[in-house]
């Protein structure tokens, strides 16, 4: 389910990639969509059974990344703006 959602993730992403080249990759939002598909990917395809430092931390990043995203779609709805500004 989540490897559909990183799909997902990519796929609604490529075509400003290509229209935008280098550009895309400017702005906060595109850079946390990115990231925290990345990290997604790894925490899916990681050894579970063998729960090392690396692993926690893969976890901890995409975390921080998903409450991230959160805030910067907050950002836009005009009632939470002010407050995300002030965190």
């Amino acid at each position: 389910m989540i490897v559909l959602l990183v799909i997902y993730f990519l796929v609604y992403d490529l075509p400003s990639i290509y229209k935008n080249h280098f550009h895309y990759f400017l702005t906060l939002n595109n850079i946390v969509t990115i990231a925290l598909a990345v990290t997604l990917l790894v925490n899916c395809f990681a050894d579970h059974e063998n729960f090392t430092v690396t692993f926690w931390t893969v976890q901890t990043w995409t975390a921080l990344l998903i409450w991230g995203k959160l805030l910067l779609y907050l950002r836009t709805s005009p009632k939470f703006s002010w407050l995300i500004r002030m965190i």
